[in-house]
């Protein structure tokens, strides 16, 4: 069954002290699942990863863009023409362009905020997966088969692939985890709790 729950942390003021002098950062600690959930006293944590980088692509190329809007607007404002037109059509475009840089930081902070809030996990009863405030859970009595779908020459080099889960309930549904690391370990991994194999 997959499930979707609120984010909550339940980590006592020793544990949040770990992942400070761990992490440097208490919100988005370096391992996940110690903050995020907790496990049952007979389910054991297999592997865990954050999202593979290939996510940021689409949002730092949209900063990319900005920025270079940006440095062309401020490439204007410096010309003698732009001086001897309206009054303050310099400042002016002094104001915008700098506005479209801020608007371009902005974009690349987000997405690599967001980034960092995107991870799967792996146990011996359930698979996880985080997006923001909410985590999914899929029970490994539910998973029929967990596919490696075809990968890219990006996703070769980054070591890492979009995995198509196959579960039911009411019905067979899928569920794609996109762009985790190390594809064919996590494959194995559920297969494993699936099928009971060694």
């Amino acid at each position: 069954m997959e499930q979707s729950t609120p984010h909550r942390n339940e980590t006592n003021s020793e544990q949040a002290e770990d992942t400070v002098a761990l992490s440097g950062d208490q919100s988005i600690p370096d391992t996940p699942s110690s903050n995020y959930f907790s496990l049952d006293e007979d389910e054991e944590l297999l592997w865990e990863g954050r999202e593979g980088p290939k996510e940021l692509v689409p949002g730092l190329l949209c900063s990319l863009l900005f920025v270079l809007a940006g440095g062309a607007v401020l490439r204007i404002s410096s010309l003698e023409t732009v001086g001897e037109g309206p009054p303050n059509a310099q400042l002016l475009l002094i104001v915008l362009g700098g506005v479209i840089l801020f608007v371009a930081v902005g974009i690349a902070g987000y997405t690599y905020w967001s980034h960092r809030k995107k991870y799967y996990a792996v146990t011996t009863k359930s698979t996880y997966r985080r997006r923001g405030d909410y985590i999914s859970v899929i029970a490994m009595t539910d998973i029929v088969i967990a596919n490696l779908e075809s990968r890219s020459p990006l996703d070769k080099f980054l070591s890492s692939g979009d995995l198509a889960i196959k579960w039911q309930e009411d019905g067979e549904k899928v569920t794609t985890y996109r762009s985790v690391p190390d594809p064919e370990t996590v494959c194995d991994l559920i297969a494993k709790g699936t099928y009971g194999s060694d």
